[in-house]
This record gives C-alpha cells, structure tokens and sequence, in this order.
C-alpha cells in the first residue's frame, strides 16, 4: 500500500469514527452518563403490577424502582407517582450503553421516545402525546415519516379522559 493510499484510508477510518462518536455524544445520552440512581431506589422484584398500577406490600408505590443485570450493571430505572410512571424511565444494554429513554406522565408515555443501536445510533427519536404518536426527529429519505400523522397514527392503550391528569 502507497503513502497516498494508506492516508486516504486513514482520513476515512477518522471521519467516520467521527460520525459514530458524534451519535454518542448527543445531551440525552448525557443524562444516562449522569444518572445516578437515588438512595431510596427499590428493586422492582419486591413489588406487584397490576392494570399498569405499582404496589409495595399491598400500596400505591410512590418513588423509583429499578432492576439490573446478572452482572450488576443497571438494566431499567422508571419514577412512579401514585402507582403509574411519571417521569422519565432509563433502559440500559448489558454493557451499560444507552438502549432507551421515555418520558411518561400519569402512566402515559408523554413526551420524548428516543432507543439507541448498541452501537450508538439513533433507531429512534418519537415524540408522544398521552401515549400516541405526534412526530419524530428521523426521516426517512423518501421522506414516508411525514405522511404519517396524529390521527392515523397507533397509540398505547386507550387515550385517558380529560380532566385525568
């Protein structure tokens, strides 16, 4: 291989390094690199779903719950105000890399729906409304995400009534 040769492959091994590294370092994946889970964290395995609704020994769970992995590194961490998520909720990959973050409010995903590629690319960047769909931040190149809208769209259980909130 010529110098030529050897440095062409070298300025496009550093580009597109560059371009997966810039996928990692966005803010939200900041926020996972942030986290720290709170003193008065649970484990969800001491507690009981049911109808979408969190209990500890019998009572509404109010706080943060997690899991992990068989190799300690945390696997999920969700907030719950009166039994239902509220709050953003953190998915973690094996090897402690960023899989997903949601928002959700009174149960309902609501807010950013962003997941991650193991290898740091973006899969997707939605964002929801009580649980349905109102747009995201990817496009497709034939651009068949814009033809999608909030009515069309599916959603995650039933929207709640007004006034629940």
């Amino acid at each position: 291989m010529n110098n030529k040769t050897a440095i062409i492959l070298l300025l496009a091994l550093t580009c597109l390094a560059g371009v997966l590294s810039a996928q990692y370092t966005d803010d939200d994946k900041l926020m996972f690199q942030a986290y720290k889970l709170p003193d008065t964290a649970l484990p969800d395995s001491v507690m009981t779903e049911v109808d979408s609704v969190m209990y500890l020994d019998g009572e509404v769970f109010t706080g943060t719950a997690f899991s992990r992995y068989d190799n300690g590194q945390l696997q999920h961490s969700s907030v719950y105000v009166n039994g239902r998520k509220h709050g953003t909720t953190f998915v973690w990959y094996p090897d402690g890399k960023p899989q997903l973050m949601a928002t959700y409010r009174n149960g309902w995903l609501n807010g950013r729906f962003k997941g991650w590629y193991q290898f740091g690319a973006v899969i997707y960047d939605l964002v929801m409304r009580e649980g349905r769909y109102t747009g995201d931040s990817l496009y497709d190149a034939d651009a068949s995400r814009a033809e999608v809208t909030s009515e069309d769209s599916g959603s995650e259980g039933d929207a709640p009534e007004a006034g629940n909130d």
